[in-house]
């Protein structure tokens, strides 16, 4: 056997590869699609064994596939830009583009010598504007429905880099990641945010779709990230100073509030200075508060980390019991979570006994054990919380119940008597984008100064990085010192106005782009104009039977025409119905009562009109009226949009509906987050089918 020569043999077969174009996708409706998607990589330096283990495997399973009559879609970009890609080009002295561009020329030279199976004409860039303009739209999308906002914030903030750093990026106890001898600060600023807790119920409900086939401990760890906790919010009235308004708390158990040792406050809370303002301990406090709010406790440390506080001065009294406790700032009560403000029972909370044990405050047991010794609080050495072994003791009329009982009881008295209610709290946050550096995503706002902020128009997207800024890793935002970017005009007056100079956090490009990857090079929506893309399913392809043609047909009882209708438009009633609603059950059942009424009116429908938007307002009536029958909001619409704004948004929808065009596929990225799409090259590979691309048939639907 001839020596196997490995700079010949691979060289010759990756050259039939690409003349044969055998990686390159198209539409095949006679294969299964499959979607082999590996995570984009950063291209801030050069490639390590770590990114060939990644691709390597990602390659065996696109080829296996392929090899087993899949038509295999297996793309490639770069997740180009980012605050390592900027340090490191202020490192070497030059532009980031060029240290970018030139570093993805080595990874694309070194993956294709290993010759990965991509169809390289899906390639993607993220620092390039076909592609961040569409950050752009969508910002611009979410900031019309009240889903992105500016407000002020603490956030980490490292003094050399003046950036915002992302907990992450705070290392070896409260030091930048960068500048390891920088003390990391706790400032409050002007930050914009995208509102992902509107979709906080969708994320733990959808979660159930993957208990088959992830694994457990990741579903446990997207669930408690998500941190879906049902309790009771709660109110204390400030003992010492009845004009201020009450503290509430929020807390998953309202069982244990008669063994409430004190009320504790975040450091950040609102109505901290107020309680400080003449309490007899302000003079030692606000030392202590300036350190608390300068270093910042993570959520993952809040177990082990120390637990430091000062009392205010201040009482309040529980609402429960009448009794008078005070009021406490603590380190480890996070104003991101639920209030800002706890109730401390230590008895039945381990945080809580540490805390109170480290300051003297007093300890009483409300929960006794149902079986065992009675807990003393003397003897205590830590907090008894497996409430659901017990009875509650100390508590008033509640003596006797169970925790469970309690609670429901408890909850039920408060909302009577006007001092609480239950409600549903997430642990997961409305994610800040804004980063003070240059490589990055230009947020598309201006500030006028008789309008205020304004949206930067879609035909005047993307707005560009200008190319040559003052970089030096310090100092405030390079685009707040480059006049030409800055100085714009209000695209509502015409008079000058400043464009917004913080960009996107670099995880905005990289939420999407295996969504890109399907349509690299459309660009739909007006200048700057891209090639054309492929036309819309609705469009009437060479030798096509138009829509006119096909409802004529189906009035005729032509069940295979109707079919062909629905096939082409059911699409829209998913996104429609998704957009809506929250549930993916009603969406399912709404689409199955849609597409029957479609059929028995459908000899009414009159053919001067759009089938399309026919049909999307059967499908907003009926989400309409499931959301009359049961007493909800829209989903997308939970902002602070009225219900009647609220119609006016979902109406707009349907305006110009002669079919759906490309800009849907997009809108319905934005809008509907949690469905799957079935366009051009399908499903992310779920194993599973989803609903919206099985296309009914008159049989299954009657």
């Amino acid at each position: 056997m001839a020596d196997y020569n490995p700079q010949e043999i691979e060289a010759k077969w990756q050259k039939r590869w690409e003349e044969a174009r055998v990686f390159e996708t198209e539409a095949d409706p006679s294969k299964p699609k499959y979607y082999t998607l590996e995570m984009l990589p950063y291209p801030s330096g050069t490639m390590h064994m770590g990114h060939m283990r990644n691709y390597a495997i990602g390659d065996v399973v696109a080829r296996v596939k392929r090899m087993r009559g899949f038509n295999v879609l297996h793309p490639m970009g770069w997740d180009a830009f980012g605050l390592p890609a900027e340090n490191a080009a202020i490192k070497n002295n030059t532009h980031p583009r060029v240290w970018t561009n030139n570093n993805i020329g080595e990874f694309q030279r070194t993956l294709r010598r290993f010759g990965f199976s991509y169809d390289w004409r899906r390639e993607i860039s993220t620092c390039e504007p076909e592609y961040y303009r569409w950050n752009q739209w969508f910002f611009l999308r979410m900031l019309e429905r009240g889903l992105a906002y500016r407000k002020k914030s603490r956030v980490n903030w490292c003094p050399k880099c003046c950036t915002v750093l992302a907990n992450e990026q705070v290392i070896n106890g409260g030091y930048c990641w960068r500048h390891e001898d920088t003390l990391v600060e706790s400032r409050e600023l002007e930050q914009w945010f995208l509102k992902i807790t509107a979709y906080a119920d969708q994320l733990v409900d959808d979660l159930k779709q993957l208990e088959s086939t992830w694994p457990e401990r990741v579903i446990t760890m997207q669930r408690n990230w998500i941190g879906r906790s049902q309790g009771a919010r709660v109110k204390f009235e400030i003992a010492d100073l009845s004009s201020v308004k009450p503290i509430e708390i929020f807390t998953t158990r309202i069982d244990t509030i008669y063994g409430a040792s004190a009320i504790i406050l975040a450091p950040t809370h609102p109505l901290v200075p107020r309680l400080l303002q003449g309490s007899p301990v302000r003079e030692q406090a606000e030392p202590q508060l300036a350190r608390m709010r300068q270093t910042s406790v993570k959520t993952a440390d809040l177990a082990t980390a120390e637990k430091v506080g000062f009392f205010s001065g201040r009482h309040a009294t529980n609402p429960f019991s009448g009794e008078k406790i005070p009021i406490w700032v603590g380190n480890f009560v996070l104003m991101e979570y639920g209030t800002g403000a706890i109730m401390a029972v230590p008895a039945h909370d381990q945080r809580d006994f540490e805390f109170c044990r480290k300051y003297g405050l007093p300890i009483r047991v409300v929960i006794q054990p149902s079986s065992g010794e009675p807990l003393v609080e003397e003897r205590m050495t830590a907090a008894f919380d497996e409430h659901q072994n017990g009875w509650l003791v100390n508590s008033g009329s509640f003596n006797g119940l169970s925790p469970d009982e309690a609670i429901a009881k408890m909850t039920a008295f408060a909302e009577k008597k006007d001092f609480g209610h239950g409600e549903v709290v997430f642990r997961l946050r409305d994610w800040g984008i804004s980063r003070q550096r240059y490589w990055g995503t230009p947020i598309p706002v201006v500030y006028c100064a008789d309008h205020g902020l304004q949206a930067v128009p879609d035909k005047d997207l993307p707005v560009l990085l200008p190319p040559n800024p003052k970089l030096t890793g310090e100092g405030e935002s390079p685009l707040a010192s480059t006049p030409e970017f800055v100085n714009t005009i209000c695209p509502k007056c015409g008079g000058s106005a400043r464009r917004e100079t913080d960009t996107m956090d670099t995880f905005v490009d990289s939420s999407w782009y295996f969504y890109r990857y399907c349509v690299p090079k459309v660009e739909p929506l007006g200048p700057p104009a891209g090639p054309a893309g492929p036309k819309p399913p609705s469009a009437k392809a060479p030798g096509a039977v138009d829509d006119r043609e096909l409802v004529r047909r189906a009035q005729g009882e032509d069940q295979e025409a109707f079919e062909e209708l629905l096939r082409r438009h059911q699409h829209r009633v998913f996104a429609v119905a998704g957009g809506i609603l929250r549930r993916r059950e009603d969406v399912e059942d709404i689409a199955q009562q849609v597409f029957v009424k479609a059929y028995f009116s459908l000899k009414r429908f009159d053919q001067r009109a759009a089938f399309s938007t026919w049909l999307y307002k059967i499908t907003v009536n009926e989400c309409w009226d499931l959301l009359r029958k049961k007493k909800v909001r829209p989903l997308v619409y939970e902002s602070d949009l009225s219900e009647e704004q609220a119609k006016q948004v979902i109406a707009a929808e349907g305006k110009n509906s002669s079919g759906p065009d490309i800009s849907d596929r997009f809108a319905s990225l934005l809008h509907f987050p949690r469905r799957e799409w079935p366009y051009s090259t399908g499903h992310r590979n779920t194993g599973k089918t989803c609903a919206c691309s099985r296309v009914p048939t008159l049989s299954t639907l009657l």
